[in-house]
């Protein structure tokens, strides 16, 4: 990979879990339309941008201070989930 696009890809990497970490909600906003995948609450797969608005939103609402986290190169981890 072009060391350029790795430094991007990186730097859009550490905005979002920033914004996660503080429970941003301007993250929602990053969603993609076209997006599906696994919330750390649950099994099912979501292919919906609105739900997983949804799903975020309540997940902050949950735990609404900020969250600790913790990266490496490889896995970055908060106290309850695994992200990479």
């Amino acid at each position: 990979m072009h060391p350029d696009r790795q430094r991007k890809i990186r730097e859009l990497f550490d905005e979002y879990i920033e914004m996660y970490a503080g429970r941003d909600d301007r993250l929602t906003a990053r969603f993609s339309q076209n997006f599906s995948g696994y919330p750390g609450s649950g099994s099912q797969l979501i292919h919906d941008r609105e739900e997983w608005i949804r799903i975020t939103r309540q997940d902050f609402a949950q735990v609404p201070g900020r969250i600790r986290s913790r990266c490496s190169t490889s896995r970055c981890r908060t106290s309850a989930k695994t992200w990479w």
